[in-house]
């Protein structure tokens, strides 16, 4: 097995590199994502469009389970190694990739030699919760090609029969720009296309209406899929207005 070391800035670790094709979804096999029970919300939600992308694709469906004895064949092992059950986990597959840990949104996509009854399992793993949801979304625009944009677009994935790869490799370390994000300005601009969510009491010309909470959700989904971790939901938002802090609850 070709072994391989990746050198970056404060980041140092060997890892396999099997040779062979890998497949999320094939004729008659789709891959198994292992999601730990200590999975926060948010890593959740991102395998969620994981999953519902690869539909969206193929039309098939990636099961999902959070037993390690249950892994068999091609699957995904999503960790976050700021929890420290998958941190474990992860150290136990390659004691190497401790190097991520502590580190701020840093994040690997690999095939990793064989681990319990999975064969080269796809690796997903980040330093913290947002580096591991980064991993999945990188991931997901890569290699399925998925557009972060598609919503306002249009432009949806082309339609697949197989996602077989030759190769997976994705390493992110710490970001140059430690906060990057979007401050949803001129928001009444959006407020006419879609419904919108109520009245706003400011003095001012503009914003007299709040963004819908739906409608800010594909903003969100966005942003995060643009592996961004800062927003502003809106101008001069008034918290102890219901609808306009629905929108911060959103975010």
């Amino acid at each position: 097995m070709k072994k391989l070391i990746f050198i970056l800035p404060f980041l140092m670790f060997q890892c396999s590199s099997p040779t062979h094709e890998w497949t999320l979804v094939g004729p008659n096999q789709q891959a198994t994502i292992y999601l730990p029970d200590s999975a926060s919300g948010p890593i959740q939600m991102a395998v969620k469009d994981l999953v519902n992308d690869v539909e969206k694709i193929t039309g098939k469906q990636l099961g999902i389970i959070n037993d390690l004895q249950k892994l068999n064949g091609n699957t995904i092992i999503i960790a976050n190694l700021a929890e420290a059950a998958e941190q474990e986990l992860v150290l136990k597959m390659n004691p190497a990739l401790d190097s991520l840990s502590g580190k701020w949104e840093s994040y690997l996509v690999y095939r990793e030699e064989s681990f319990e009854n999975a064969e080269n399992p796809l690796l997903m793993v980040g330093s913290d919760e947002r580096g591991t949801l980064f991993a999945i979304y990188h991931f997901i625009e890569k290699y399925l090609q998925v557009d972060p944009f598609y919503y306002w677009t249009g432009m949806e994935p082309e339609p697949r029969e197989e996602l077989v790869f030759d190769n997976i490799e994705i390493i992110a370390d710490e970001p140059v720009f430690k906060y990057r994000g979007w401050f949803n300005n001129d928001e009444d601009l959006i407020t006419e296309f879609f419904e919108n969510a109520g009245r706003r009491d400011i003095d001012y010309r503009y914003y007299g209406q709040v963004v819908h909470p739906e409608l800010m959700s594909h903003i969100l989904e966005s942003l995060m899929r643009s592996r961004y971790n800062l927003t502003i939901p809106a101008s001069f938002v008034d918290i102890m207005n219901p609808p306009e802090r629905k929108l911060v609850e959103e975010a």
